[in-house]
Protein backbone atom coordinates (compact mmCIF):
# COMPACT_ATOMS: atom_id res chain seq x y z
CA UNK A 1 0.00 0.00 0.00
CA UNK A 2 1.07 3.35 -0.66
CA UNK A 3 0.85 6.45 1.55
CA UNK A 4 0.83 10.28 1.01
CA UNK A 5 3.97 11.58 3.19
CA UNK A 6 3.97 14.62 5.45
CA UNK A 7 6.51 16.63 3.80
CA UNK A 8 6.29 20.01 6.50
CA UNK A 9 4.03 21.54 9.31
CA UNK A 10 3.64 24.93 8.68
CA UNK A 11 3.41 26.85 11.73
CA UNK A 12 0.82 29.65 9.63
CA UNK A 13 0.44 31.35 13.18
CA UNK A 14 3.95 32.84 12.65
CA UNK A 15 3.93 33.71 9.34
CA UNK A 16 3.65 37.79 8.58
CA UNK A 17 0.46 37.44 6.66
CA UNK A 18 -2.88 35.37 7.30
CA UNK A 19 -3.26 32.44 5.19
CA UNK A 20 -6.81 32.23 3.12
CA UNK A 21 -8.71 33.90 6.01
CA UNK A 22 -8.99 30.66 7.92
CA UNK A 23 -8.30 29.98 11.67
CA UNK A 24 -5.69 26.87 10.46
CA UNK A 25 -2.52 27.61 13.17
CA UNK A 26 -0.61 24.26 11.56
CA UNK A 27 -1.48 23.36 7.86
CA UNK A 28 0.23 19.77 7.40
CA UNK A 29 1.67 20.07 3.57
CA UNK A 30 1.19 16.31 2.04
CA UNK A 31 1.74 14.49 -1.26
CA UNK A 32 2.62 11.19 -2.67
CA UNK A 33 6.86 11.41 -2.89
CA UNK A 34 7.40 7.91 -4.06
CA UNK A 35 4.67 7.64 -6.75
CA UNK A 36 4.45 8.63 -10.53
CA UNK A 37 2.22 12.04 -9.96
CA UNK A 38 4.06 14.52 -12.36
CA UNK A 39 1.28 16.33 -14.11
CA UNK A 40 -1.77 15.10 -11.65
CA UNK A 41 -3.44 17.08 -9.13
CA UNK A 42 -3.97 15.87 -5.61
CA UNK A 43 -6.50 17.08 -3.12
CA UNK A 44 -6.90 16.68 0.30
CA UNK A 45 -9.09 17.49 3.67
CA UNK A 46 -7.49 17.51 6.86
CA UNK A 47 -9.07 17.67 10.60
CA UNK A 48 -7.11 19.83 11.93
CA UNK A 49 -7.57 18.97 15.69
CA UNK A 50 -6.69 15.01 14.86
CA UNK A 51 -4.29 16.03 11.78
CA UNK A 52 -6.59 13.44 10.21
CA UNK A 53 -5.87 13.36 6.21
CA UNK A 54 -8.75 12.75 3.94
CA UNK A 55 -7.47 12.17 0.57
CA UNK A 56 -9.97 12.95 -2.16
CA UNK A 57 -8.20 13.27 -5.51
CA UNK A 58 -5.25 11.66 -7.14
CA UNK A 59 -4.30 8.37 -4.94
CA UNK A 60 -0.90 6.43 -5.82
CA UNK A 61 -2.16 3.29 -6.99
CA UNK A 62 -0.40 -0.13 -6.79
CA UNK A 63 2.11 -0.25 -10.00
CA UNK A 64 2.81 3.40 -10.11
CA UNK A 65 5.19 3.67 -7.31
CA UNK A 66 8.08 4.58 -8.29
CA UNK A 67 11.37 2.12 -8.34
CA UNK A 68 13.16 1.11 -4.64
CA UNK A 69 16.40 2.66 -5.65
CA UNK A 70 14.34 6.10 -6.34
CA UNK A 71 11.78 6.38 -3.02
CA UNK A 72 12.65 8.53 -0.49
CA UNK A 73 12.19 7.47 3.56
CA UNK A 74 8.47 7.69 4.26
CA UNK A 75 7.91 8.72 6.51
CA UNK A 76 10.80 11.81 6.03
CA UNK A 77 12.71 12.18 8.95
CA UNK A 78 11.85 15.04 11.37
CA UNK A 79 13.88 18.42 10.70
CA UNK A 80 13.17 21.60 11.89
CA UNK A 81 13.05 24.76 9.30
CA UNK A 82 13.50 28.01 10.08
CA UNK A 83 11.74 30.31 7.42
CA UNK A 84 13.43 33.66 6.24
CA UNK A 85 11.71 36.35 4.52
CA UNK A 86 12.79 36.45 0.75
CA UNK A 87 15.80 38.62 -0.56
CA UNK A 88 15.07 41.01 -3.21
CA UNK A 89 16.87 38.37 -5.76
CA UNK A 90 14.90 36.00 -5.05
CA UNK A 91 11.10 37.53 -6.00
CA UNK A 92 10.30 37.12 -9.56
CA UNK A 93 10.53 40.55 -10.48
CA UNK A 94 12.01 41.67 -13.24
CA UNK A 95 13.76 38.97 -15.72
CA UNK A 96 17.10 38.67 -13.88
CA UNK A 97 14.97 37.85 -10.87
CA UNK A 98 13.10 35.56 -12.21
CA UNK A 99 15.85 32.98 -13.22
CA UNK A 100 18.12 33.36 -10.09
CA UNK A 101 15.07 32.46 -7.98
CA UNK A 102 14.51 29.33 -10.22
CA UNK A 103 17.95 28.50 -9.77
CA UNK A 104 17.72 28.79 -5.78
CA UNK A 105 14.05 27.22 -5.93
CA UNK A 106 15.59 24.11 -8.37
CA UNK A 107 18.42 22.66 -6.85
CA UNK A 108 19.20 26.18 -4.30
CA UNK A 109 18.59 27.03 -1.27
CA UNK A 110 15.45 27.96 -1.59
CA UNK A 111 13.61 25.16 -2.40
CA UNK A 112 11.11 25.96 -0.10
CA UNK A 113 8.85 29.10 -0.94
CA UNK A 114 5.78 30.02 1.50
CA UNK A 115 3.69 32.65 0.46
CA UNK A 116 4.26 35.61 -2.05
CA UNK A 117 4.66 35.08 -5.67
CA UNK A 118 4.49 31.44 -6.67
CA UNK A 119 7.24 30.84 -8.84
CA UNK A 120 6.20 29.18 -11.68
CA UNK A 121 8.06 25.89 -13.94
CA UNK A 122 5.53 26.30 -16.21
CA UNK A 123 2.42 28.09 -16.81
CA UNK A 124 0.38 29.92 -13.74
CA UNK A 125 -2.06 27.60 -12.39
CA UNK A 126 -5.50 28.90 -10.10
CA UNK A 127 -7.86 26.36 -8.60
CA UNK A 128 -11.55 26.96 -7.07
CA UNK A 129 -12.33 24.61 -3.79
CA UNK A 130 -15.86 22.51 -4.79
CA UNK A 131 -17.24 25.09 -2.47
CA UNK A 132 -16.50 27.97 -4.83
CA UNK A 133 -14.02 29.64 -3.21
CA UNK A 134 -10.87 30.75 -5.16
CA UNK A 135 -7.70 28.38 -3.56
CA UNK A 136 -4.98 30.56 -2.11
CA UNK A 137 -1.47 29.29 -2.69
CA UNK A 138 0.41 28.68 0.27
CA UNK A 139 3.56 26.94 -0.16
CA UNK A 140 5.70 25.45 -2.83
CA UNK A 141 8.93 22.90 -2.74
CA UNK A 142 11.40 22.43 -5.42
CA UNK A 143 14.31 20.01 -5.27
CA UNK A 144 17.99 19.51 -4.13
CA UNK A 145 20.47 18.58 -6.67
CA UNK A 146 21.44 15.04 -6.51
CA UNK A 147 25.00 15.99 -6.25
CA UNK A 148 25.16 17.90 -3.06
CA UNK A 149 24.70 17.42 0.60
CA UNK A 150 21.17 17.16 1.56
CA UNK A 151 19.88 19.61 4.23
CA UNK A 152 16.84 17.44 5.04
CA UNK A 153 17.54 13.96 4.57
CA UNK A 154 20.71 11.27 5.76
CA UNK A 155 22.61 8.52 4.61
CA UNK A 156 23.70 10.19 0.97
CA UNK A 157 19.92 10.90 -0.26
CA UNK A 158 18.66 14.45 -1.05
CA UNK A 159 15.08 15.48 -1.70
CA UNK A 160 15.16 14.97 -5.26
CA UNK A 161 11.74 13.30 -6.95
CA UNK A 162 12.90 14.39 -10.42
CA UNK A 163 12.75 17.68 -11.98
CA UNK A 164 9.40 18.74 -10.68
CA UNK A 165 8.03 21.21 -8.00
CA UNK A 166 4.94 20.95 -5.80
CA UNK A 167 2.54 23.89 -5.30
CA UNK A 168 -0.09 23.94 -2.66
CA UNK A 169 -3.55 25.58 -2.38
CA UNK A 170 -5.35 26.39 0.19
CA UNK A 171 -9.42 26.50 0.87
CA UNK A 172 -9.47 28.21 4.77
CA UNK A 173 -12.89 27.18 4.91
CA UNK A 174 -13.07 23.67 3.93
CA UNK A 175 -9.78 23.15 5.23
CA UNK A 176 -8.96 21.58 1.77
CA UNK A 177 -5.56 21.53 0.20
CA UNK A 178 -5.14 20.98 -3.38
CA UNK A 179 -1.55 19.97 -4.92
CA UNK A 180 -0.27 20.42 -8.15
CA UNK A 181 3.09 19.63 -9.74
CA UNK A 182 4.95 21.12 -12.64
CA UNK A 183 8.17 19.88 -14.01
CA UNK A 184 11.24 21.44 -16.12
Amino acid sequence: MVLPTLLLSLDVGRLPEPVSGSSVTCLPLVTYLNCETDSEVQEYRFEERTWRIHWLVGQCKEGRQLPQELRLPAPLPEVRVDLRPMQPQEIPDTEANYWAACDSFLGGEGILRVLGAPLWLTVPLEFHCSCGRAMKYVASLGYELPDTPSRFLKGGQVLFVGEMAFYFFLCGACLRVRVATQST
